[in-house]
């Protein structure tokens, strides 16, 4: 398709899938090619830039390692629905699976109970003996799939004065999303690769022992009063994770 110019002479400076990646790239930025879009087909791309399949795979997979890319099994390639919050990492306090999915997400919450905190929440809550907690069981939904499962411990208190329906679960559901993005302005988080283990694989209709990423977190007020502590348990191909760092 290409002739010549697919072999490259030696002034190229660049591999040519790497010009093809960046021309993609751009496309992307300008709004060409939208966030949770598909991609033209391989065969209208390989076109568009006047090359081979194989070489146009070769951007694609760069694409797809850089985050900008996602390939849906059957269906084709899409465009990362959270391109244009790239610049915010791990580093930006907020719901993880929110963030970081690679596709359009929907929250659903799929239970609440309310216990006894066991001592683990006690310490990390700092609670007293016998406090009640509200646990918050969450279904991230990407694909048709359950991306991700978050469990957010709250002291039932902070739910009681809200005055919310504990029989309206969108009431329930906008009282822990509006609670977090108003009480919450820092985490220790811990992650960790863990192996799905039955009561989570059940929940998140995954086979046990798969290879899960899971955050741990407890999530501070701008007193330093712990006010959340949470478990997400995530499938890494679903979401892509990145932090900014920077030299101090």
């Amino acid at each position: 398709m290409m002739g010549s110019t697919e072999t490259g002479p030696e002034s190229h400076k660049v591999p040519l899938y790497v010009s093809v990646y960046d021309s993609i790239f751009n496309k992307i930025k300008t709004g060409e090619f939208k966030p949770g879009e598909k991609l033209p087909s391989e065969n209208i791309l390989s076109e568009m830039f006047n090359i081979s399949r194989g070489t146009l795979r070769q951007a694609l997979l760069l694409l797809q390692e850089d985050g900008l890319v996602f390939n849906w099994q059957g269906k084709g390639n899409f465009v990362t629905a959270n391109f244009k919050r790239l610049e915010a990492g791990l580093e930006k306090v907020s719901l993880i699976p929110l963030g970081f999915s690679k596709s359009d997400c929907t929250v659903i919450l799929e239970d609440i109970t309310f216990q006894p905190a066991t001592e683990k929440v006690q310490e990390n809550l700092q609670l007293g003996n016998s406090k009640l907690v509200a646990v918050f069981t969450l279904n991230f939904i990407s694909e048709g799939q359950i991306s991700c499962n978050t469990v957010l411990f709250i002291p039932y208190d902070k739910l009681d004065e809200s005055n919310v329906s504990l029989e309206d679960k969108e009431q329930l559901k906008t009282f822990v999303l509006n609670y977090i993005d108003m009480n919450v302005v820092s985490a220790q988080t811990e992650v960790r690769v863990v192996e799905a283990r039955e009561s989570i694989a059940e929940r998140m209709k995954v086979e046990k022992d798969k290879m899960l990423i899971c955050f741990i977190e407890i999530m501070y007020s701008e007193f330093g009063i712990p006010v959340i502590y949470s478990k997400s348990h995530c499938r890494s191909e679903m979401f892509n994770f990145h932090i900014n760092r920077r030299k101090l």
